[in-house]
Formats: C-alpha cells, structure tokens, sequence
C-alpha cells in the first residue's frame, strides 16, 4: 500500500513538474491566449524577459512588434532574401541612416533587425517611429498590410484595424500568428515554372523554386529571387554580368522592383527596364498586384500579365492547367550578328 502511494505521488509530482515546463513562461499559465504564446515562443516569434516573463497584457511596443512580424514571415537579419533586398537597394538603410536616427539606438538595431526593416519598407522616411511607443492597431494593420500585400486585412486575422487602441503582446501574438497562417494561402507544390526568352533555339530553364507558388484569386506568384536565379543562368551566354534587380522601398511605387536586363542588337547595347510589380501610388492606382513575403521569401505576380500603360517592355508568361506549368518569358533579344 505504502509502495502504491508512493507511486502514486511520485507520479503527481512528475506530472505537476511537466506541466510546469510545458509553459513557456511564468507568468503565462492559465492565461485566454497561453496557447498562442507557447505556440509563437516555439516558433521563435516571441521572446520573454530576462526574469522568466512574458507580460501577456501589457501592450506591446512598436519595435516588439516589427520583430514579430519579420520573424513569423522569417525575413530574419542575415537571411537570402534580407541580404538580397540590401544588394538590390543599393544598401538603402546604410545609405540614408540618419534619416532613421531614432532607431539607432534601439534594440532592433542592436540586433540586427533594423537594416531589414528599413530595406523591406516597415519603416520609412518620412514617418515617425519611436520603437518603445506602443503599437496601435490602425499602425499594426498598416504593417501587415504591407508584409502581406494587402490592401485591406481580413478580419480573419485582424479587426478594428482602423482603431487607435493599444494591442496586449498576448493579442500581438495571436494577431501574427493568424497573418502567417494567412500567407500561405494559394500554396500550390504541384506547379512548375520555366523561363524562356525570344530566342526559341536556347530552349528554357527550370526555376528551382525556393518555395512554392501560391495561386490567389487567379493570379501566380512566384519567389523573386529564384526567377531572376534562373534569368541570370539562361542569360549567361547572352551577358556575362547578372541582370541588375533594383528594390525600392519608396517613391510613387512604394514597392517598385524594376528588372533590368542588357539587350543586344546588332552590335549595340541597350539597357532596359521592366516593372514588374508596385504599390498604388498617391491616386490609389496600381497596375500590379503588390509584393509579399511568404516563408522569407519575396512574391511577386507574374501571371497573368499586369496591365500597364507603360512605354517599357513587359514580360508575359503562359499557364497551362494541363502540365501544371508555368512558362515565364522574359523580354531578351540575343545579340544579332553584324552583317
């Protein structure tokens, strides 16, 4: 009987004891959200304090925030596509940093977070950013839209977006966890993407996709870099310097990615620009379905083709249900032989 009950203690104590451990934070247990805060600590989107705490009801700060964010979608420091957004701006934050001043001395940066969110455009010139100020919802909705390529946010991951209120880090964590699981909508393993140019002889080249293509509401998006990747090899032959991506985080088209590639006729070069995608300038215009990130990567719509009213070359590509392929071409002419 004693060894029973003995057991039967140990037992408890071992249960109790595992229990405790399952939480990720002292002061979490038995909170509404403790299960979406275990679930974004374990995903490495949110981090306690150093004495063991979470501080699941107070709100949760700006720069807190925009480390949220940047690591659900894993636009982490130091990652491909980071490092390429900072080659592909011509460094933009280290180019204009005083300008961002006032995260100079924050944590972000201390971290290494800033450059990205000056590069991918959550903070720009211009707006004011105090990163210990705490975040309203109208500010977080703002962010999200932009990560997310959103006009709007769904009520599915976000509502009064338009609301002055502060956001608990519980809530934040909750909130970035519905916009990660909503970037992946339109997920689709089963396409196949293939670049071409005009030359028909050259054939076309695989595009080793970094992830996979998502199809939303119609239309195709493909990862950036894996497309200009395999550009740049089809090219090789054509030119030896990779085509120049040009990222840029403001202007008319606040998220501008200008493709520029080298044409060759007859002997003389000429240096084109093509567009393809941008957000909706001051008129609320756009002609392109704007960027975002999915799994650390850049999205961008390729098909169908975005309408345009602009005296540049487009690229277009074709879809065919059948093969599941997507055939991207892209608007090179090989250099002609001089008669």
């Amino acid at each position: 009987m004693k060894k029973t009950m003995g057991l039967i203690l140990a037992l408890s104590l071992f249960f109790a004891l595992s229990v405790s451990a399952l939480a990720a934070f002292q002061d979490t247990q038995g909170h509404a959200l403790e299960s979406k805060i275990t679930q974004a600590e374990t995903a490495g989107i949110v981090n306690g304090y150093p004495d063991g705490t979470f501080k699941p009801d107070a709100a949760v700060t700006k720069a807190e925030f925009v480390k949220m964010v940047l690591a659900a979608m894993k636009l982490t420091d130091g990652g491909e596509t980071a490092s390429w957004l900072k080659a592909a701006s011509n460094d933009y934050y280290g180019s204009h940093k005083t300008a961002f001043a006032e995260i100079a001395d924050s944590w972000l940066t201390e971290q290494g977070w800033s450059e990205t969110v000056v590069n991918f455009g959550l903070i720009r010139i211009g707006e004011a950013f105090d990163p210990d100020k705490s975040i309203t919802r109208s500010e977080a909705a703002a962010m999200l839209k932009t990560m997310l390529g959103q006009t709007d946010i769904p009520e599915s991951v976000m509502t009064q977006t338009d609301s002055s209120d502060n956001i608990a880090r519980a809530a934040a964590a909750e909130i970035v966890l519905k916009a990660q699981a909503y970037a992946e909508r339109g997920v689709d393993t089963a396409i196949k993407v293939v670049v071409v140019t005009s030359d028909a002889e050259r054939g076309g080249r695989d595009v080793e996709l970094s992830v996979p293509v998502q199809v939303i509401d119609g239309i195709i998006f493909v990862p950036a870099r894996s497309l200009f990747t395999a550009a740049d090899e089809l090219s090789a032959d054509v030119s030896p310097n990779p085509n120049l991506v040009k990222w840029s985080p403001e202007g008319t088209f606040d998220f501008a990615v200008n493709f520029w590639y080298v044409t060759y006729t007859a002997g003389q070069t000429a240096i084109k620009t093509v567009l393809l995608n941008g957000r909706p300038d001051d008129s609320g215009f756009s002609w392109a379905t704007a960027p975002h990130i999915l799994r650390g990567e850049l999205m961008i719509q390729v098909y169908p083709k975005p309408e345009a009213n602009f005296a540049v070359p487009q690229m277009w590509s074709v879809y065919a249900e059948g093969t599941k392929t997507l055939e991207v071409r892209l608007p090179w002419i090989v250099q002609t032989p001089s008669s």
